[in-house]
């Protein structure tokens, strides 16, 4: 139940099945320069506020990562990476707390995650976190309060990956399986719910996404790597060319169960509620939702 916390609106408490907690900020994407007071204090043994806390750099060559308290004397900060990140941290212990409460206490069952939310290191600290939230299935959490692996939704994605923008995009078949094991690796989840097309506007080409790409998920479903497929990016025009040319091809309905999409539905842009135009014709500039 969502609902607010005034009881004179408890009238528009909803009954919803999902709530999803996205997990980009679980990384180095969002950083301070220097670290905050509070994982100061973290790191001397006071309490520490996880939802005050901002992403934390740390100097990769006089890190320790056998001493989570070691971030570094000359003041010279770069990031964590999923080479040197370890659990004991105390910005990874922030993180890893933020999710846990989101589960356990505030009923989020949906986790969404990809290998590009700080180039591995979003996965790797779902994968911490489910280890203090699931019982069995590689969590080690006893408590009353212990949550099934089926009572989570675990999404990731496949396609974008490193900074590095020659090696940013991999829509092919042998990267798309290969990211998906990897990606499980580090969940330590035997299999994901969804696993998501990401961003599919930037492949070199549609031929490419329906000959290597899209087998490749077809693959990891069939195999039980995955139990859904889905598609998330922004232009609508390309998620939907894609659903309707790989249903035509594959003959078989669609092969996507999901489709994500952002920024479409606002004030400013309400594209998600205008039908596709015929060919020929131009896209209407404003829409009513009336």
């Amino acid at each position: 139940t969502v609902a607010g916390s005034d009881p004179a609106h408890a009238e528009s408490s909803v009954q919803v099945s999902i709530i999803g907690l996205g997990c980009s900020s679980f990384s180095s994407f969002f950083k301070s320069t220097t670290p905050s007071a509070d994982s100061k204090s973290s790191a001397d043994g006071g309490d520490t506020d996880e939802a005050a806390i901002t992403a934390t750099s740390f100097d990769s060559k006089a890190y320790n990562p056998s001493d989570p308290t070691d971030a570094g004397d000359d003041g010279e900060l770069l990031l964590l990476t999923r080479d040197n990140i370890t659990k004991s941290h105390p910005q990874v212990q922030a993180w890893i707390a933020a999710i846990r409460r989101a589960v356990l206490d505030h009923g989020i069952n949906l986790l969404d995650t990809a290998p590009w939310y700080g180039h591995g290191i979003s996965e790797i600290v779902v994968g911490y976190a489910l280890e203090d939230i699931l019982s069995g299935n590689g969590g080690n959490h006893t408590g009353d309060d212990a949550i099934r692996r089926d009572e989570l939704i675990i999404n990731t994605k496949v396609g974008r990956y490193e900074a590095d923008p020659a090696h940013q995009f991999d829509f092919s078949y042998d990267r798309v399986l290969s990211s998906i094991q990897t990606s499980i690796q580090r969940m330590k989840c035997d299999y994901v719910d969804v696993i998501q097309l990401h961003d599919p506007e930037f492949s070199p080409s549609v031929g490419l996404l329906l000959e290597e790409t899209i087998p490749a998920l077809l693959l990891a479903k069939e195999r039980g790597w995955a139990r859904s497929i889905g598609i998330t990016g922004y232009p609508l025009e390309v998620q939907r060319e894609l659903l309707l040319r790989s249903a035509r091809d594959g003959g078989e309905g669609f092969v996507f169960d999901q489709s994500l999409t952002y920024c479409h539905c606002n004030l400013h842009d309400m594209s998600l509620f205008i039908a596709p135009p015929p060919p020929g014709e131009d896209v209407p500039s404003t829409v009513s939702l009336n």
